[in-house]
């Protein structure tokens, strides 16, 4: 397995089990695949797209219009084509406007470089309990969606899946910072990493990403992933991650198609 499919692998794995733990309605397609919650806009996503035909225009067009229907959800998540600006070009064409872009990164053990980060005083505990994952998805859709993307529901039904932790990052008694693990056939995924923005600046992103790497390379992963936004990519080229793919995460403009 190359270090693409690992990075896609995860992630979209990372959906379908979520999506399935928290009683989501979840369908695979011929050529894709989406998940609907109805109580919160994560994972309420189209994804998975047969690399193909991301820059066929009958293939937009329709998928476009599904989605203007309410048959699928309004958000799309995939690895960008070779020839993304035709597929960018499809898109706007049919409202679907690109709010995000990830770069998609990998990490062997033997790049691993945990030397380059300060030391801080964060305390960081793994997430038990269902008052702690409340706690933890607070500090989630604070951080990181300004929103309330996560619903409870979801996010105690992803503290039960095998090979998940999540971790919260404590300054004195302040839960501050957040991070997820998600293991799975020897491939770990960081996810939801997090920092409440009047404690940024600190290196608390830092500290509870080494955690979380730290415990998926005792848990045997051979490799970890993630997918950075622009503000945590530098750091995560410092820990030793490389960048192998991109993804752009495409909405339908307007209220009426949520």
């Amino acid at each position: 397995m190359n270090y693409i499919d690992k990075i896609e692998g995860n992630l979209y794995s990372f959906y379908h089990l979520a999506a399935g733990q928290a009683n989501l309605r979840f369908c695979r397609e011929d050529h894709f695949s989406w998940v609907r919650n109805p109580d919160g806009a994560w994972p309420n996503y189209v994804f998975n797209i047969d690399m193909e035909l991301l820059t066929s225009k009958p293939f937009i067009d329709q998928l476009a219009g599904r989605i203007k229907q309410k048959e699928l959800p309004p958000v799309i998540v995939n690895r960008l084509p070779e020839n993304a600006d035709l597929y960018y070009q499809l898109a706007q064409k049919n409202g679907l406007r690109e709010i995000f872009n990830w770069t998609g990164m990998a990490l062997d053990r033997s790049g691993y470089r945990p030397g380059t980060e300060r030391k801080t005083d964060l305390r960081i505990e793994k997430v038990s309990g269902r008052d702690q994952v409340i706690t933890w998805m607070d500090i989630v859709n604070s951080a990181l969606f300004n929103s309330k993307s996560l619903s409870p529901g979801i996010a105690v039904a992803m503290a039960g899946i095998e090979g998940m932790e999540l971790y919260t990052g404590y300054e004195t008694d302040m839960p501050v910072c957040t991070a997820l693990s998600f293991n799975r056939d020897g491939v770990a995924g960081l996810y939801m990493i997090a920092t409440l923005p009047d404690y940024r600046g600190k290196g608390y992103g830092s500290r509870i990403t080494l955690a979380a790497i730290e415990n998926c390379f005792a848990s045997g992963a051979g490799t970890i992933i993630l997918h950075a936004s622009a503000m945590g990519e530098s750091l995560y080229r410092r820990l030793g991650f490389s960048e192998y793919c991109k993804f752009g995460i495409l909405w339908m403009v307007g209220k009426e198609f949520r």
